[in-house]
């Protein structure tokens, strides 16, 4: 996080809705503005693309074990973390 960039405090409710309303939604865009356009907290650049979910690739409860639910997590954990 760049070193000038401030995030911004939540703000005290005031106990009428629609002001707070207000309130939360203009601290949700000054929380998104900091964090994540001028900090670049989520930088696309470093984002993985996760690719393609078919729900038929799952194993079948079934048929399946505690071994291979242990094997599908280290997969999915894998393919979450390769680069």
């Amino acid at each position: 996080m760049a070193a000038n960039t401030v995030i911004p405090t939540p703000p005290r409710l005031t106990g009428d809705p629609t002001t707070d309303v207000q309130l939360l939604h203009g601290w949700i865009n000054d929380f998104y503005r900091a964090a994540v356009l001028e900090s670049k907290l989520l930088d696309p650049a470093f984002q993985a693309n996760a690719g393609t979910f078919n729900p038929n690739d799952l194993p079948s409860p079934a048929n399946s074990s505690i071994a291979k639910a242990q094997d599908t997590a280290n997969r999915a954990y894998q393919l979450a973390a390769a680069p």
